[in-house]
């Protein structure tokens, strides 16, 4: 009977020194043997793509972990700021969590995954983490044409609107609008970056005309924004009358001669105003003071083309120098030059320009002759009118 009290008794001891020694356990545990205990265990984290690039609108994130986890956790548990519906599925063999929109992502969103506290598999603790990621912008413009602001603006199917992103555009809609109200017919570039726009009936004369670019998401279309928005004036129209002042006549020429040619160099002559207009790409490059054909020696009128040309050339039928020849007749009867020179060095005033002296030639004043030998090609088309 007493050996039976004896064991009765040892038998309550040990189970109050267990007791105790689990809540002695339990204590250091929560006073730091957790943690303790992980860094024996530990379980890094990291990210299948570089979260310092933006997330496509349709891309899952995908984490890998160092040490398989309590998934199951992980599924129930992992939420997003700010809340977006998202398929979470843990895949046991990859230790893998990813987590996908159903939907796409909020572009130009900054969100927070937020993984709960867990356990490895070693029961070890893997501490909350937040991770934080970027959505892909809104399509950004990278060049425009007309710049904001433009002056004298005339589009026209070789000089569009044009409108260059910094990224293809594949997940928006882009609408254009133009105010004073005109429909736009667009293009896109194949490399999904580059618009060119063109209005279907002709802008309104010295207008102020703005444009905006709306980007809507293409799924989505309530997701949308302003991205864009500039200004431009268009071209005046043409002046009723012509300055009298000869070098206020030439900075008209270059401001209201509209273009007959659109591609490569052209020479645009106005025998009416005498001035001389040279184009690019349908662009008025320089404008300058001539003095074409007087009365009964007109220059002909038509489209013509630089033939030949030389530095300097001797008239024998008038006993002149003409510096800076270009012949656009193909017989070589009449050309463009500067004014002529006597043999002896004397040269022709340039009082002379502006008004129809010559007798058939069109003159060009020092320094503009050059200019224009230099640009002109041999083929350069001659528009005389």
């Amino acid at each position: 009977m007493r050996n039976i009290v004896q064991i009765l008794f040892f038998n309550i001891l040990s189970l109050f020194f267990l007791i105790g020694c689990g809540w002695l356990a339990r204590d250091i545990w929560e006073k730091g043997g957790k943690e303790k205990y992980a860094e024996f265990f530990p379980t890094k984290i990291h990210l299948a793509e570089n979260l310092d690039k933006a997330i496509g609108l349709k891309d899952p994130i995908v984490l890998f972990f160092s040490v398989a986890v309590d998934g199951e956790k992980y599924v129930k548990e992992t939420r997003l700021e700010p809340f977006k519906k998202a398929k979470i599925k843990y895949d046991g063999q990859a230790k893998k969590l990813s987590v996908i929109p159903i939907e796409n992502w909020d572009p130009e969103t900054e969100y927070k995954l937020i993984l709960p506290e867990a356990t490895n598999k070693y029961w070890a603790k893997v501490a909350e983490q937040e991770i934080k990621f970027n959505t892909l912008p809104f399509p950004r413009v990278e060049k425009i044409f007309p710049l904001d602001n433009a002056e004298d603006i005339l589009l026209d199917m070789e000089s569009p609107i044009q409108i260059k992103l910094e990224e293809p555009n594949n997940d928006f809609s882009l609408k254009f609008t133009i105010a004073p109200s005109v429909e736009l017919v667009e293009q896109l570039s194949e490399d999904q970056k580059t618009y060119k726009l063109l209005p279907t009936k002709p802008l309104l004369s010295a207008t102020q005309y703005t444009l905006e670019i709306f980007a809507f998401l293409k799924n989505d279309p309530e997701k949308n924004r302003l991205i864009f928005e500039s200004h431009f004036n268009t071209l005046p129209d043409k002046p009723v009358s012509w300055e009298k002042d000869l070098n206020l006549r030439v900075a008209q020429a270059k401001k209201y001669t509209r273009a007959k040619i659109f591609t490569g160099k052209y020479i645009d002559i106005n025998l009416e105003n005498q001035v001389m207009v040279i184009f690019q790409e349908g662009k008025a490059l320089e404008a300058f003071p001539i003095s074409s054909g007087k009365r009964g020696m007109e220059t002909p009128k038509g489209e013509h083309q630089v033939y030949n040309k030389a530095e300097r050339v001797w008239s024998k039928k008038y006993g002149l120098y003409m510096p800076y020849w270009m012949a656009i007749i193909a017989d070589g009867s009449v050309g463009i030059h500067e004014l002529p020179e006597w043999p002896g060095g004397f040269k022709e005033g340039a009082f002379h320009l502006g008004i129809p002296v010559s007798h058939g030639c069109v003159r060009l004043g020092v320094g503009a002759a050059k200019t224009v030998f230099d640009w002109a090609e041999i083929g350069t088309p001659v528009i005389v009118y």
